[in-house]
């Protein structure tokens, strides 16, 4: 009954699938989460998030990351390959840009007319801006979480200019709770400050959700 409705109503038998199997119960090892806009089966020994509209792997980096195998992956942040592809694009284009407006200023100086002067320095400016301010944004971001869970010791993963590697290890005790202000719940997303430095961490980008509580320092 539940598929030939369905099937009357235009929808994909994959997806009456999909469906029927979020309303069973969760399967052992797994958290079943539900929301208004998706369905998401959280399945920690897989380590796979699935959502009716995507499904995200998560993989440690062992190598890439140079971070031992004895570390778990507990956080991937999924906006990562954007990130990437934001900073190589606006680092090449800014400098760039601004060495062809560097290298025309210095080889026009006596022909160009002072409006032209300025034109030419401000897309310099503007070009090498661009390559900073994306590059800057970028470093609130930690693109993976490691933890060791015997000895409660973390390894953030960060990217630095053209895209370099560097690890940040940290406990929790170097690690303060967000300030909540009114209006900004901070059950999907917040802004937490570790060793000095804050970063914008996201509860869906988190592969075991507790530890997402645990950097919020509710556990």
């Amino acid at each position: 009954m539940f598929m030939i409705y369905y099937r009357r109503q235009g929808i994909s038998p994959v997806l009456v699938n999909l469906l029927r199997q979020s309303f069973q119960a969760a399967p052992k090892g797994c958290i079943l989460q539900g929301s208004r806009d998706s369905i998401r089966n959280r399945c920690i020994n897989g380590r796979q998030l699935f959502t009716l509209h995507k499904t995200l792997h998560f993989r440690p980096q062992y190598n890439k990351d140079g971070v031992p195998k004895t570390y778990t992956l507990i956080y991937e942040n999924s906006q990562g390959p954007l990130l990437s592809i934001s900073r190589v694009l606006s680092t090449a284009g800014g400098i760039s840009g601004a060495g062809v407006a560097i290298w025309y200023l210095i080889d026009s100086w006596e022909q160009l007319q002072p409006s032209q002067l300025y034109v030419l320095s401000g897309a310099c400016l503007l070009c090498a801006a661009a390559a900073v301010s994306v590059n800057v944004i970028a470093r609130f971001y930690l693109a993976r979480i490691y933890m060791n869970e015997a000895e409660g010791h973390f390894i953030g993963i960060r990217q630095s200019f053209f895209s370099r590697i560097s690890q940040m290890d940290y406990s929790l005790k170097d690690v303060q709770p967000p300030v909540q202000d009114k209006g900004k719940p901070i059950h999907s997303k917040t802004t937490v400050r570790i060793k000095d430095r804050n970063f914008h961490i996201r509860a869906a980008d988190f592969i075991i959700p507790k530890y997402y509580n645990v950097h919020l320092k509710f556990l």
